[in-house]
């Protein structure tokens, strides 16, 4: 019996069925009873399974391949954005501490430290994309009437993104209830 796990498979096979080769992982296993001995677990890597065909002539394969940099999507850079103008974009939340509901879990939460731009997080902060750092900006509907600063970036927020910061995660949640996941914000000066 073998179940995949990602790239890996763990699997409990016999000795002989892999040849009575040990992997470093099995040497680290501690002695198993005698009845045990004839099973024990393993992982390896698991190979995928070539599917790409090669047409008989090896040169027209090649002409008709398309390297991997030309397949890569592009980053569609952010549009200009100037004081007074309204624009759809969507939002989301990030937080520092956990809440006491333990459905919301987000993003994972943690970020309680430094942003981008040097400052501490602190209420009023949204991560935006690297083209908007420093913009000042506002929510229409929000609940909480604030103005907020593009202090932040991440790894998941390009375009008109902007993600939220919140102490506590369940104030984060509560918060984009009320928001919606899109909203209009308005660009201050």
């Amino acid at each position: 019996m073998t179940v995949g796990v990602g790239a890996f498979v763990l699997g409990v096979r016999p000795p002989e069925a892999i040849g009575g080769a040990t992997s470093a992982a099995a040497s680290m296993l501690p002695s198993a009873p005698a009845e045990l001995r004839s099973f024990f677990v393993r992982t390896e890597r698991a190979e995928p399974t070539p599917t790409t065909v090669i047409p008989a002539n090896t040169q027209a394969f090649e002409a008709s391949r398309v390297e991997p940099a030309a397949t890569a999507v592009a980053r569609v850079p952010a549009p200009l954005l100037r004081a007074g103008d309204r624009i759809g974009a969507t939002v989301s939340f990030y937080y520092c501490e956990q809440g006491v509901n333990p459905r919301v879990t987000g993003d994972g939460g943690g970020f309680c430290g430094h942003m981008r731009d040097g400052s501490i997080v602190r209420p009023g902060a949204a991560a935006c994309d690297v083209t908007y750092l420093g913009q000042r900006f506002r929510i229409e509907g929000d609940p909480e009437q604030r103005e907020y600063v593009c202090n932040d970036t991440g790894n998941m927020v390009h375009g008109l993104h902007r993600d939220i910061w919140f102490n506590v995660a369940d104030d984060g949640a509560d918060w984009l209830l009320k928001v919606g996941r899109s909203a209009v914000i308005e660009v201050l000066p």
